[in-house]
């Protein structure tokens, strides 16, 4: 972000040459995320969050993310993230015989 400070001198022809913007320093926040692997929805949804946060200047430092015993974390996860994630074991929907969870 930056701040803008004008001077206008009498000569408006002249003003453009005088606009002055300074910097201001923003505080970087630090993220740690923790995600629900069951379904899609929660990892692109942590992917769209991570780079709006990265866009503005902030840090994910790590990502966990909870899985089910017989699921697998897909590679565009992975490859999306770009920090250190872990897995961590997680609850997650047990379909019924007419595959319901």
């Amino acid at each position: 972000m930056f701040t803008l400070e004008l001077k206008l001198p009498n000569d408006i022809h002249k003003a453009a040459n005088l606009i002055e913007v300074k910097p201001i320093k923003l505080k970087l926040v630090q993220y740690l995320f923790i995600i629900q692997e069951e379904g899609r929805g929660h990892m692109t949804q942590a992917i769209s969050l991570k780079n709006i946060s990265v866009k503005n200047g902030h840090e994910i430092v790590h990502v966990f993310i909870g899985k089910g015993k017989n699921r697998t974390i897909p590679d565009f996860f992975f490859k999306n993230m770009e920090t250190t994630l872990s897995e961590v074991q997680s609850p997650c929907f047990v379909p019924d015989k007419k595959k319901k969870g």
